[in-house]
């Protein structure tokens, strides 16, 4: 009996702080309530319509208490040791956010591990939306940036080609990652080294000969 009083008193209390949003407007009929959102914000989705039944502590409408929003992203496991909150996050439109948290498990049937970012301006992503993001991870070891015109496509292999006095030698690399001005890449590079970014279409032509 105590057991059971004492689940009732705190179904009130949590009742009594429910309807402490609730007010019945002028002129209501019977079981009419006015809902008034608990902090400032928009409204992200709502659940219930008018007319509509609704149940003891369902929800009614999600609510955003800023412009933010959060982004789950879907990252290949292999990966896994690079990640870690505070990696920056570039969604398709340029928008910038970072990384909060790292799921401790992989998703069910896959390989691939579930990542949280937050991104401070929503701009015009919606709740629900899919699209997909780039993650920033830290460049490996041995990598260095080169411009992105500076890649030049051989077959399978990538080539880039250096600057040496008045001679020029072709470098085969690893492109690891890329952006819209530059590329990371692995080889026999070394910071410093004078990288040809106009016109190393026309040296592997002459390469070639």
């Amino acid at each position: 009996a105590r057991a059971r009083a004492g689940d009732a008193q705190a179904r009130l209390v949590q009742a009594r702080g429910a309807l402490a949003h609730v007010s019945a407007p002028a002129n209501a009929a019977p079981g009419e309530y006015e809902l008034r959102a608990p902090v400032g914000g928009r409204v992200l989705r709502r659940t219930i319509a008018p007319g509509q039944v609704v149940n003891a502590f369902e929800p009614a409408f999600l609510l955003g208490a800023n412009d933010g929003v959060d982004v789950v992203l879907q990252a290949p496991v292999a990966q896994r040791a690079a990640y870690a909150p505070g990696l920056a996050v570039v969604m398709d439109d340029g928008t910038r956010g970072s990384l909060v948290a790292v799921a401790a498990a992989t998703e069910s049937g896959s390989q691939s591990v579930r990542l949280r970012a937050r991104l401070p301006q929503a701009k015009h992503w919606l709740v629900g939306q899919r699209t997909s993001a780039r993650l920033e991870l830290p460049a490996p070891s041995g990598s260095v940036r080169v411009p992105l015109a500076a890649l030049v496509p051989d077959g399978e292999r990538t080539l880039v080609f250096v600057a040496n006095g008045t001679r020029y030698a072709a470098v085969q690399v690893e492109r690891l990652g890329a952006d819209a001005q530059s590329a990371i890449v692995r080889g026999a590079l070394k910071p410093g080294d004078a990288i040809v970014a106009s016109g190393a279409s026309t040296l592997k032509s002459l390469h070639a000969e």
